[in-house]
């Protein structure tokens, strides 16, 4: 359902390979693009690779791709702030 309405999912983890394609498989995030053994720092900078190569400019609703970046861990916090939405995860 996403996917048909125009937004491209990735999901980028510290996890390793395996622990990441069994991920995608239990949620069923078929086609999803994922990138594994990711470094907070790593995180941050795909993030802002992203946010430079989107169109930022023009009416929110209109023109402009927005970023939304969920996290679970205090390391993901850089990566959070940077995105036009962060959304921080937690147990407790």
């Amino acid at each position: 359902l996403v996917n048909k309405r125009g937004c491209n999912i990735m999901m980028l983890t510290g996890d390793g390979d395996r622990t990441s394609c069994a991920i995608t498989e239990e949620v069923v995030l078929l086609g999803v693009c994922v990138r594994s053994q990711f470094l907070p720092e790593a995180k941050l900078h795909f993030v802002l690779s992203l946010l430079a190569s989107s169109k930022r400019t023009g009416h929110i609703f209109s023109e402009k791709k927005l970023l939304l970046f969920i996290g679970e861990g205090v390391n993901d916090a850089p990566a959070l702030a940077i995105a036009d939405i962060g959304v921080a995860m937690g147990a407790g």
